[in-house]
């Protein structure tokens, strides 16, 4: 048989071996399992930053679809607005230019002050101005005709001529209202 001294010796070089293998395949495992995480942490944070970088371009396309649908309502309202502007300012030159031409004068009288307040207001565009020009002058027939009579009679005449579109509303309005209530002659012994 063999010594006892053998025996012992001989676990003792076991029991070393198994615990270097132990060791050795511990070490082993944790460099592995650095590894691993490394790994892992690495494919996060590149899924983090692919995460990040999708929802920064979902919300910059949503931002410029968003002002892009902004300005195309903003667009919209403006032309709708103007349209809506323009229709009121036909509207309104239709009835001022038919009232303009009645055969009564008040009626008439109220036609062409419609007409020269249309022209001074904000309804109206530049390029629908020389059509209310135009019907207010047409209004002015008649009195260019009674004005070129009464020359051809001899008789003095003094014109005075407003330029609407050199004027303000106010300068209008007093014009209008001093045409309206033309000052009366004093009367006799109020002196």
């Amino acid at each position: 048989m063999t010594p006892a001294w053998v025996l012992i010796l001989v676990a003792c070089i076991t029991l070393v071996g198994v615990l270097v293998s132990a060791l050795v395949t511990n070490l082993v495992n944790v460099r592995n399992n650095k590894a691993v995480q490394a790994r892992w942490d690495a494919d996060r944070r590149a899924l983090e930053d692919r995460w990040e970088r999708d929802q920064k371009a979902a919300q910059t396309r949503w931002q410029t679809e968003l002002v892009a649908l902004e300005g195309r309502t903003a667009r919209a309202e403006d032309a709708d607005e103007r349209q809506d502007r323009r229709a009121k300012a036909l509207e309104l030159y239709k009835l001022a230019s038919e009232r303009a031409v009645s055969d009564n004068p008040n009626v008439a009288q109220l036609g062409v002050d419609a007409l020269r307040a249309l022209l001074t207001s904000d309804l109206l565009d530049d390029d629908m101005k020389p059509l209310v020009i135009a019907a207010l002058g047409s209004t002015y027939a008649d009195e260019r005709k009674s004005i070129e009579a009464a020359e051809q009679a001899g008789e003095d005449i003094v014109v005075v001529q407003l330029d609407l579109e050199a004027t303000d509303g106010a300068d209008v309005a007093l014009a209008q209202e001093a045409a309206a209530h033309p000052a009366d002659p004093p009367e006799e012994g109020s002196e």
